[in-house]
């Protein structure tokens, strides 16, 4: 189930669908993930597509709707209110502090 995720992480997952790929009823999957993943499964796809939201930002320049697409967002304004909740910064001030860190860092390694 988590290997579906990763490898379909855009496509728009319900429970009641991935109950039905994995041959279970909504509780039983709720209730097996739970145990075996110490979370919900959309809390867990919510987190895959946040962990690939922030390698997006960080690796690419990519339009914020084009990342929101990529990890399963219909829209930007639609990812930008997940990402900020769930990283405490908007996927533009993510991605500025980033670039900031990365200026910074090679200041550092020039000035040694």
């Amino acid at each position: 189930m988590v290997a579906l995720m990763h490898e379909e992480i855009a496509h728009a997952w319900t429970l009641d669908e991935l109950a039905r790929r994995a041959g279970l009823s909504r509780t039983a999957l709720a209730e097996r993930f739970r145990k075996t993943m110490g979370d919900t499964p959309l809390n867990h796809l919510r987190t895959l597509r946040m962990q690939q939201a922030v390698q997006l930002l960080t690796e690419t320049d990519r339009p914020l709707e084009a990342v929101a697409t990529a990890i399963g967002y219909q829209d930007a304004f639609s990812f930008s209110k997940v990402f900020k909740r769930s990283v405490g910064l908007s996927p533009k001030a993510f991605r500025q502090r980033d670039a900031e860190d990365r200026l910074n860092f090679w200041r550092f390694k020039t000035e040694s």
